[in-house]
């Protein structure tokens, strides 16, 4: 547990790290590079650089109120909430991802270019630059009231659902996609 108001450049270098909680209000430069972490918990206010770089990790939340620069580069995660009031230049690196919660009031830059992903959820007001590259992704929902610049670039995407206000610029170029919802009050620029 780390619960202070100050906290610059934490390195957690190990083989296996359960219930790491990270609750403070500044904490500038998080580095998670062991083999296996499970219900790691960031609850503060403002993270800035966050590295999660994991062979195995479940259940881990994500919820400040401001996020720069957070990248999870690992070969499993489970369960991964991201639900900061601001988030910017999210990057999701990994082999198998499950379950995935963005949940934010503005999210510049999401990047998730997994092998496998499923369950991903984006909920947001207002989402820019969104990036889903993968091999596989099942069970994508995208309900933000704004979105611009959405590409889904995969082999097999089952069931994609895109129900937001305006959407600019979707592109969607797998080799295999069923049941595709497209529910916006304006969309400009589809490709499919």
């Amino acid at each position: 547990h780390l619960e202070t108001s100050d906290v610059t450049d934490v390195h957690l270098e190990t083989s296996e790290v359960t219930d790491v909680h990270l609750g403070t209000s500044e904490l500038p430069s998080v580095h998670l590079e062991p083999t296996e972490v499970t219900d790691v918990h960031l609850e503060t206010s403002e993270v800035t650089d966050v590295h999660l770089e994991t062979s195995e990790m479940s259940n881990v939340h994500l919820e400040p109120t401001e996020m720069t620069n957070v990248h999870l580069e690992t070969s499993d995660v489970t369960d991964v909430h991201l639900e900061p009031t601001e988030v910017t230049d999210v990057h999701l690196e990994t082999s198998e991802v499950t379950d995935v919660h963005l949940g934010t009031s503005e999210l510049p830059s999401v990047h998730l270019e997994p092998t496998e992903m499923t369950n991903v959820h984006l909920e947001t007001s207002d989402v820019t630059d969104v990036h889903l590259e993968t091999s596989e992704m099942t069970d994508v929902h995208l309900e933000p009231t704004e979105v611009t610049d959405v590409h889904l670039g995969t082999s097999e995407l089952p069931s994609v659902h895109l129900e937001t206000t305006k959407v600019s610029d979707v592109h969607l170029e797998p080799i295999e996609m069923t049941s595709v919802h497209l529910e916006p009050t304006e969309v400009t620029d589809v490709h499919l």
